[in-house]
Order: C-alpha cells, then sequence, then structure tokens
C-alpha cells in the first residue's frame, strides 16, 4: 500500500463517519423540530378552544341574566368570534382535527344562530331551549381540546423517544470514532511509526559497521520498502566502494613496487660491484626507465583523482578524428589481432584532442588487452547530422549482463577481468567523465565470452578555438 493511499483512505474513512454524523444531526434536529412544532399547534389549539369555550359561557351566562333582569340581550362580537375559528382552524394538523373542528364551528354557529332568536317569556324557558345546542358545542370543543391533548402527549412521547435514539446514535458514533481513531493510530504505529524506528535503527547499526539488509523489507507501506530497499543498495554499493579502493591501494601498491625494487636492485648494483662504464650506463638507463614509468604513473593517478573530483579543463578545438583514430591504432598494433577500419578521410570535431586521445587510447588498448586470443578489432567513425559516433569492437571476453550498469564506476572490474589482468579500474570511469565534459554520452553493448563494443557519441560543437572550464559532475 502506498502511504498516500493509506492517508487517503483514512480521510476518507473520517470524512463519511463525520458525514454520517453530521447527517444525523441534521435529522435529529430536524425531527425534534418537527415535533416540538407540533406540540405547540397542539397547545395553540387547546387555547383557542378554551377561548371559544370561555366565550360561550359568558354569552350562556349573560342571556340568562339578562332575561332574569329584564336587560338588554348580550351583543355577539363576530371578529372575535371569527378570530377564534381562525386560531383554530390555523393549528389542524391531521384530517380527523379538520373534521372535528369543522363540527365545532358548525355547532359553535348553530349556538349562536339560536341564540338570536326572539327569546320566550320566561328566561328559564329560553335557556332550557338553548341548553341541548350549547351542550354540543361544549361536547364538540371538549373532544377537539381532548385530542389536541392526546396529539401533544403522542407529540412529546416521539419526541421523548426521538431524544433517546438521538443520545443512544451520539453514543454509538463517538464509540465508532473512538474505534476509528485508535484503528488510524494503530496502523499508522504499525505502518509508519515501526518503519521509521527501524530504520533508525539499521542507520545507526551501520553507523557502527553493522552489514546493511532492507530493514523495511515486510512493511507495508510501499515508501518505505523501496526506502529500507535504497538504503541497502546504498550500503552494498559503499561496501563495493570500500572494497574496489581496498584494490585499487593493492594495485597501486602493486604498480608502485614493481619499478622501485628494479631502481633498489640497480642501486644496490651499482653500490656494490664494480662494474664498467657501458654496464654502469646500461643500468641507470634500467633506473632511468622506471623512474619516467613512476612518474607517469603518478601523473595518470593524479589526473584520474582530479577527473573523478570533478574538475576537466577542456582546451577544445577543431581535431581530425580520422587521424587521432589511425595514430592510435598504430601505436596498439599487435600481430594476433587484425584492425578493420571503417573511418572516413576526414572527420572534424571540436574537441579537445588530448582528452579524446585518452578516450580513444582506452578503448583500443582494452580492446587488445581483453582480446587474449587475438581476433578481429573493429572501429567506426561516421557523422550522423550534428553528431559524431565513434565504435569499438572486440571479439575477446565480453561482460556479463548483471556487469554492464556497474562497468562505468570508479575502481570497478568485472570478475573476469580482475582475474585475468591487473589494473586499477579507473579507465572506464575518467573516459565516461571526459566524453560527458564534451556533452556527450558512451554506450556499451557486449555478450560474456563473445566480444564487446564500446560507442561514443559527441556534439560536432562550434568551429571555434576556447579553453573551457567544465565541472564534471
Amino acid at each position: 500500500m502506498r502511504l498516500r493511499t493509506f492517508a487517503l483512505l483514512t480521510g476518507i474513512l473520517l470524512g463519511l463517519v463525520g458525514l454520517f454524523a453530521t447527517a444525523a444531526l441534521i435529522v435529529s434536529t430536524a425531527r425534534l423540530n418537527t415535533t416540538a412544532a407540533s406540540i405547540q399547534n397542539a397547545v395553540e389549539s387547546v387555547y383557542a378552544a378554551e377561548e371559544l369555550r370561555t366565550l360561550l359561557l359568558s354569552h350562556s351566562n349573560e342571556r340568562l341574566l339578562s332575561g332574569l333582569e329584564g336587560t338588554e340581550m348580550p351583543e355577539i362580537l363576530e371578529e372575535v368570534k371569527e378570530g377564534l375559528f381562525q386560531d383554530i382552524e390555523r393549528y389542524v394538523s391531521t384530517s380527523a382535527e379538520a373534521d372535528l373542528v369543522a363540527a365545532v364551528k358548525r355547532q359553535v354557529e348553530d349556538y349562536f344562530t339560536r341564540s338570536l332568536l326572539p327569546p320566550r317569556e320566561d328566561p328559564v324557558q329560553t335557556y332550557l331551549a338553548l341548553a341541548p345546542y350549547f351542550r354540543r358545542a361544549l361536547a364538540s370543543l371538549d373532544k377537539l381540546v381532548e385530542l389536541n391533548i392526546n396529539q401533544s402527549e403522542e407529540f412529546a412521547a416521539a419526541a421523548s423517544r426521538e431524544s433517546r435514539l438521538a443520545g443512544l446514535s451520539g453514543w454509538a458514533l463517538a464509540v465508532i470514532i473512538f474505534l476509528l481513531v485508535g484503528a488510524v493510530l494503530i496502523g499508522s504505529r504499525r505502518l509508519i511509526y515501526r518503519p521509521i524506528i527501524t530504520l533508525r535503527t539499521a542507520i545507526e547499526q551501520f553507523r557502527q559497521g553493522s552489514t546493511v539488509s532492507n530493514p523495511c523489507a515486510s512493511c507495508g507501506i510501499s515508501e518505505f520498502h523501496e526506502i529500507g530497499e535504497a538504503f541497502r543498495e546504498m550500503g552494498a554499493m559503499l561496501a563495493r566502494h570500500r572494497e574496489m579502493q581496498l584494490r585499487f591501494i593493492a594495485g597501486v601498491v602493486h604498480d608502485i613496487r614493481n619499478p622501485l625494487n628494479a631502481i633498489q636492485s640497480a642501486l644496490s648494483l651499482v653500490t656494490r660491484s664494480r662494474l664498467d662504464p657501458a654496464k654502469q650506463r646500461e643500468v641507470f638507463a634500467v633506473a632511468t626507465r622506471q623512474v619516467e614509468h613512476l612518474n607517469a604513473l603518478t601523473k595518470d593517478l593524479a589526473e584520474s583523482c582530479n577527473i573523478e573530483g570533478g574538475h576537466i579543463t577542456l582546451k577544445k578545438g577543431d581535431c581530425n578524428l580520422s587521424e587521432l583514430v589511425t595514430n592510435v591504432v598504430q601505436i596498439y598494433s599487435s600481430p594476433n589481432h587484425q584492425f578493420k577500419l571503417r573511418i572516413p578521410e576526414k572527420c572534424l570535431a571540436y574537441c579537445d584532442s588530448l582528452r579524446m586521445g585518452r578516450v580513444l587510447s582506452n578503448l583500443i588498448s582494452n580492446a587488445v588487452k581483453y582480446s587474449p586470443m587475438g581476433g578481429e578489432i573493429r572501429i567506426e567513425l561516421k557523422e550522423e547530422d550534428d553528431r559524431i559516433m565513434l565504435s569499438v569492437s572486440d571479439e575477446g571476453i565480453g561482460i556479463a549482463s548483471e556487469d554492464l550498469p556497474r562497468i562505468f564506476e570508479p575502481f570497478r572490474r568485472t570478475p573476469a577481468s580482475e582475474k585475468a589482468f591487473e589494473g586499477m579500474g579507473l579507465g572506464l570511469s575518467v573516459i565516461k567523465r571526459i566524453i560527458e565534459a564534451h556533452d556527450g554520452a558512451i554506450e556499451v553493448a557486449s555478450t560474456l565470452g563473445e566480444g564487446s563494443t564500446f560507442v561514443v557519441i559527441i556534439p560536432k560543437g562550434q568551429q571555434s578555438f576556447a579553453a573551457v572550464e567544465v565541472a564534471a559532475n
């Protein structure tokens, strides 16, 4: 699993839980608000019914008193009555309640209509005549009040259930969020924290000299596995570099020891023996050649160190690569090898002729050295558009496919060449830096036991002269 995928899944889960919690809270709040509004409507409807009841009772009592006292009949305030009817109708919430409100309105109107008829001579008889209509109106109002009270009780019970459900849902969501956060923390500890601690421990052990393996080989996060693999490869590369440096030191010691032994023998021979002048000159000539060999070796080492350090001074100019190839081939001509050249008469390039001569010398000398049984060495030089391609092919020992990616590393030598030939393993690394300093590239194709082909590609460049300081990275 990628770390980004883990973070994305964690974010999605937390987001979904948050959205669910928010939706549940919104729904619960909306239902509670609806229930509260319904209870309010029922209460308001009861208030309106009680006010209408009060109006009926007040009117009935005033009518009886006016009849007994012989005073004027009480006047019915139509706007009050209509206002109470509107209040009752405004808070209707069910069809049953609507039917009951219609019955209340009809029976109240019936009572008030009857009350407007001329009174009888006996006020008590008039009161008794209106009593049935009055009781029916009050009974309808009682039913309406009872209905609204029942509704309010039902709504209150529903609100209580809704509240309990919301509480349970809240606790459930809290538990789910707690479990989810705990799972995320546990997963983060196993997938992120532990690999980091393992990497830190591996780095500390590596600093103390332990061998390096992939500390996150079993990690579930791909990035940590890749970091661990890169760390392992880095440790292996450093180990190879140490080994190559030790081999390099051994090679340098070997290359220096032979001429030093020759010089020491010559000096011992001169100081301990009586030699004739001719023999002395011969001994001094041997010693001089060995000193020159040591001087050339130290110069090569110094130049290799400078190039490996990333500093190359290129003195570019027009160079005939065809002539340069011919001169180098003449130097390394061998009776055991047949050189086959396919080069134009003139191939001009804007480059450092001394450095390119070193590149050619290295490639051709390697072709001769690593073809101990002889064979054909093919050299081809050609121009393609704005670049020049030089290839050197041999029929030598070849290079194994697993060694090809690392043959240009400093102090790197293949197992086959290390057993068969002496050397420090700097040649290919140096020429690669030189070619890259010319904005070129070098490629290789090889088959073990059949031979190798090295291809150098450099741009033609501008036709002028200059001395350029190039940093070879």
